[in-house]
């Protein structure tokens, strides 16, 4: 590695243009970045540096071994740094895999700054610039953005490429003078160039035009031979999810809940937008640290091992509080009541947001927590208001006036401005005129609400709920998607309730003024969860035993032994308690006596045992023919039986049974007259009867 002394860069060559070029699309690559990630530290400090290493004389020469070497090193300098410091990104904007595919563009941003301070033997930047650039947005714009930063970030991208046909023209190697065909070459780079950015548009432009039927194709050609990928409690809800986990989970448990009334409706996510056949969440949220012993007073007490979160201060004359042990599968959705204040949890720090739903951030998702809130109605706070931005947006298919559902909306609708009204009427239509079913089939060349809103076919909670969701924006009122579980079985033996796969549910919570949040269940009854579908009585018992043992060892596992075992002792010292451990110490004594007592007369001499284990295989065969040695029968006398069984039996059956009567007068002659050894137990051994006929 050396430095090269240049002359100052000359404008006007055609190097200091493909620099400019470069310069240029590195400026649209960190504008892309400040955008979706809401920092322009980074991103104009590159754009800073490049412009440094491009106005800078002194350059860079490297081997390729070294220059191999320094790459990866700064690689490896970016993971390290998304690992201990990764990037704090707003709840609205969020990266697929968000601190690796950060890192990772800003690794290929730095990259491109660094090329601008090597040294090129005419100073033009490689030629792979622009793909490293590309590959860069490529990773920054994986995420979900409104439709204002979706059409800023498409303006950049169609920049980027025809810019990039302007950087090749510049990088390219001029003919000598009086060439030919060299204005033919500008005008042919120049032609395409502009068919790629007419192109890049026009792409653009029908993905918006045509977003329900690209849907509707992904949806039922691509995705409909695999699974869903997410479950609806997840940061994104994949369209079907909620049946899938109903239909494949069944009868498997997810949530046990500790509480003196039903839980009812648990919410585990609520979504803003509906688009490209997932609902997404885009609603800001904020970071929740534990609150200080000093600031819980009048709360439950804190369980060991908790901590303590509050959303927001509640005074309540009695409060509401839910023990969950959760078995969902999904990494971050603590499943709470709407109302819910105040999170108890085994973690750090825990994200809430807009919409009340609460979940883990950044650590390994518990099995146990604690939600909260005053009992009775919830309070109308006026932070709880909804926002246009995020819960008034419905697809833009649906706005344009000749649109099926936008017409059904305004029929439904026709007459009143009243929220409570329109919900009322939303639901009695659903009610009244649908049918639920758990399968469902729609057909690959419709839109599937508006499929499901006009022909009015059988189908499951998430049509009901998409399908209100959708008439109501319409209708101006402000409403959200929520899946969770709606918990009404009671475990009588338990003494705790219990939500299963099958009680998986979507509904809508809407904004109605005066009233604040009301839960709208436009779901036909058959489709809703409910205490008549618990299970029978053993069954209960069964899984109480199953649930206790979990919660022991989830407990265990939480706040250490001693803590368990200074609960076990307060259980103890009660009266049942007490009856109940006399028990089971006795029980405990009496077997441990008969097993002593069971080991002093079993044979330890080996060749006993093996005696012993040849009479069991030859009595096991007598067995399926229906003959069985009594307890009080010697060999003989059942050697006997055995010749009768055979003389009144079929003659297919008998040679074998006077076989083994044989076998048992052999085996009592060697086992009572001393003549067990070796040779004798290999020879009962190769003499041993069968039982099937010959």
């Amino acid at each position: 590695m050396r430095l090269a002394h240049d002359h100052p860069t000359e404008f006007g060559s055609p190097a200091a243009a493909q620099r400019l070029m470069g310069w240029l699309l590195l400026c649209i690559e960190a504008a892309a970045m400040a955008l979706l990630s809401w920092s322009v530290t980074f991103p104009l400090a590159i754009v800073v540096v490049a412009l440094v290493g491009w106005l800078l004389s002194p350059r860079l020469q490297l081997g390729r071994r070294t220059a191999f070497y320094l790459l990866m090193g700064m690689a490896l300098c970016f993971m390290i740094k998304a690992a201990m410091f990764p990037h704090e990104f707003p709840r609205r904007t969020v990266f697929f895999g968000s601190t690796v595919t950060h890192a990772m563009a800003q690794f290929f941003l730095a990259w491109q700054a660094a090329l601008f301070f090597l040294d090129d033997r005419d100073r033009r930047l490689p030629t792979m610039f622009p793909m490293l650039g590309a590959v860069g947005l490529m990773a920054m714009a994986n995420v979900i953005v409104g439709v204002p930063r979706q059409n800023v970030l498409q303006g950049l991208v169609i920049g980027y490429v025809l810019l990039s046909g302007a950087y090749f023209m510049a990088g390219r190697r001029s003919p000598p003078a009086g060439e030919r065909g060299s204005r033919a070459r500008t005008v042919a780079l120049w032609t395409v160039a502009g068919l790629v950015g007419t192109a890049a548009w026009l792409g653009a432009y029908a993905l918006n035009r045509f977003e329900g039927d690209i849907e509707n194709f992904l949806n039922h050609v691509l995705l409909a031979a695999a699974p869903p990928e997410f479950t609806g409690y997840s940061g994104t809800g994949e369209f079907g999810s909620v049946a899938h986990r109903k239909h494949h989970g069944g009868e498997r448990i997810a949530l046990r809940i500790v509480s003196p009334d039903a839980p009812g409706y648990l919410r585990g996510r609520a979504f803003d937008v509906f688009s490209r056949g997932r609902w997404r969440t885009l609603s800001p949220s904020e970071r929740l640290k534990p609150q200080p012993a000093a600031r819980q007073g009048g709360l439950p007490p804190l369980s060991p091992g908790m901590s303590m979160f509050q959303r927001r201060p509640a005074r309540a004359m009695e409060w509401r509080t839910l023990a969950i042990w959760a078995d969902v599968g999904d990494a971050e959705a603590i499943f709470a009541p709407w109302g819910t204040t105040h999170v108890q949890a085994p973690v750090t720090q825990v994200v809430v947001n807009r919409h009340g739903i609460f979940e883990i951030d950044g650590e390994a998702a518990p099995d146990s927590y604690v939600v909260i809130g005053p009992r009775g109605p919830v309070p109308n706070d006026p932070d709880d208001a909804p926002s246009t931005e995020f819960l008034a947006p419905v697809p833009r298919r649906y706005e344009r006036p000749e649109n099926r559902v936008a017409r059904f909306a305004a029929e439904l609708f026709a007459g009143t401005d009243d929220p409570a009204e329109k919900v009322r009427r939303v639901e009695r239509h659903f009610l009244d005129n649908y049918q639920y079913r758990l399968g469902i089939n729609p057909p690959p060349d419709r839109d599937v609400l508006e499929w499901f809103i006009i022909d009015r076919p059988p189908a499951h909670c998430e049509f009901f709920a998409a399908a209100t969701a959708t008439l109501l924006r319409l209708g101006g009122v402000h409403c959200r998607y929520v899946t969770g579980f709606v918990a009404h079985e009671w475990n009588d033996f338990g003494g705790y309730w219990v939500a299963r796969d099958r009680d998986a549910h979507a509904w809508v919570e809407a904004w109605v003024p005066g009233r604040g949040w009301v839960t709208v269940e436009s779901t036909p009854a058959e489709g809703v969860p409910s205490e008549a579908e618990s299970a029978g009585r053993f069954a209960r018992f069964w899984e109480s035993i199953r649930g206790r043992l979990r919660m022991v060892w989830s407990t265990l596992g939480r706040d250490g032994f001693q803590t368990l075992l200074a609960r076990s002792w307060s259980k103890v010292i009660a009266m049942p308690g007490l009856l109940l451990s006399c028990a089971l110490i006795g029980s405990a004594w009496l077997a441990i006596r008969v097993r002593r007592r069971n080991r002093k007369v079993a044979p330890r001499d080996p060749i006993v045992r093996a005696m012993h284990r040849l009479r069991r295989r030859v009595d096991r065969r007598l067995r399926r023919a229906g003959l069985v040695r009594g307890r009080d029968e010697t060999l003989h006398h059942f050697a006997e039986r055995i010749l009768s069984a055979a003389a009144a039996g079929d003659d297919g059956l008998a040679e074998s049974l006077r076989t083994a009567a044989q076998w048992y007068r052999e085996y009592a002659r060697v086992r009572y007259r001393g003549n067990m050894g070796p040779d004798s137990i290999a020879a009962l051994a190769r003499s041993l009867p069968g039982t099937e006929r010959t």
